[in-house]
């Protein structure tokens, strides 16, 4: 059987179509704003008069750059909240209504795919707190502000430290500062591309939640939760409370770039609910509720235009059950509607599978359609050559 089906962060991320990570324009809806020390545009934080930061040591922080919850329920995110997750936009979230003592999770709800790279640690809480005294909070401030506040210094100390270049396909940049860097040396070098943009938010985020009590169960997250493939990186916001999940996304990049910080449903986020439910919990790791939400939409001929989406996620989360009959299943339901613009995707996780559970045969069949039918240019061609022969 196949020992481990994520391969790597870029393997995943491809999977779920997201294997060019550029930033993008969208629809601007100017928000009140401040500028920032390069004249730049960012979102408003009105606090009071604070006083001055004091020093703060290392024994002081606690920073969990890994997001994580200590207590662990051995109930399903599905079984715990079934359909009732939300969105909203952020500003209209109610945060009062999330409590503070921590709500015991599934351990599905901390795996993150695309975490931040930290190397230094000790660096990234010195550049934190060094722009949070320039922008006028102080420890004990820090400590007691709101869930809102909290997610607006996050995204103010990213405006403060960075600005847009597209770091990782600039030659001179690469030659002057190498690629693939952590999060913190992008921070210090003051230049990065919407996925730094992201990753210092969340980093951001974390330094301060492990000061402020305020928000045990509030959760800033990369922007694959419910999201539409866009060739571009932002944040999710996780609220969570006994009865419900409420997700918002945010776009700190287009709040530096556009003024705009709200994702824009249709753009950012799913707008069609079931599609939203099933992407949420495919992020949550729980592939058996994400496949049945995705079975139960594809004989509506309302999501007639979006089979071959559908199919290929299924596919994928058959794959990632190792359930072979379940991907079969999906191989023929998507040859029967003639659902076949991402058909070199499920070729590839048949070409996998079948050779995992000793059918040589089947695999070799696959493969052969997969060469055929798409040229050697095509990703899941040039993954197969990569992949086959390491299981």
């Amino acid at each position: 059987m196949i020992q481990t089906l994520i391969k790597s962060e870029r393997s995943l991320i491809c999977l779920l179509g997201l294997s060019s990570m550029l930033a993008c324009t969208g629809d601007v809806e100017i928000q009140h704003y401040r500028y920032n020390r390069d004249n730049k545009p960012v979102p408003t934080l009105v606090v009071p008069t604070l006083t001055p930061i004091s020093d703060i040591t290392d024994e002081s922080l606690v920073l969990d750059l890994v997001i994580k919850n200590e207590l662990v329920s051995q109930s399903s995110i599905y079984e715990m909240y079934g359909e009732n997750i939300f969105y909203s936009n952020l500003s209209d979230i109610d945060f009062s209504a999330v409590p503070k003592e921590k709500i015991e999770l599934p351990s599905s709800f901390n795996r993150d795919i695309w975490e931040p790279k930290i190397k230094d640690s000790d660096k990234l809480r010195r550049l934190f707190f060094e722009t949070a005294k320039e922008l006028g909070f102080s420890k004990e401030r820090i400590e007691d502000l709101s869930p809102q506040e909290a997610i607006l210094l996050s995204i103010n100390f990213v405006a403060e430290r960075l600005s847009f270049y597209y770091v990782d396909s600039d030659k001179k940049f690469i030659a002057n500062h190498g690629e693939n860097l952590p999060i913190e040396e992008y921070l210090e070098i003051g230049q990065g591309d919407c996925d730094k943009y992201m990753h210092a938010v969340i980093v951001a985020f974390e330094i301060i939640k492990g000061l402020n009590p305020n928000l045990a169960n509030v959760y800033v997250k990369n922007n694959f939760y419910g999201n539409i493939t866009q060739p571009h990186a932002w944040n999710t916001v996780l609220c969570v409370t006994l009865d419900e999940i409420t997700v918002s996304h945010i776009d700190p990049t287009f709040s530096e770039i556009r003024g705009r910080l709200e994702g824009k449903i249709g753009w950012h986020v799913i707008e069609d609910r079931n599609l939203f439910l099933a992407s949420i919990y495919s992020m949550f790791w729980e592939w058996e509720p994400a496949f049945k939400m995705y079975e139960n939409l594809f004989r509506d001929n309302d999501y007639a235009d979006q089979r071959s989406d559908i199919f290929k996620r299924m596919a994928y989360l058959a794959y990632q059950m190792q359930d072979l009959k379940k991907l079969e299943f999906v191989n023929g339901q998507a040859l029967e509607y003639g659902a076949l613009e991402q058909y070199a995707e499920i070729l590839y996780y048949l070409c996998i599978l079948e050779k995992a559970e000793g059918s040589l045969e089947k695999s070799k069949q696959y493969e052969r359609e997969l060469r055929q039918q798409y040229p050697s240019t095509n990703f899941w061609v040039k993954e197969l050559a990569t992949e086959y022969e390491k299981i």
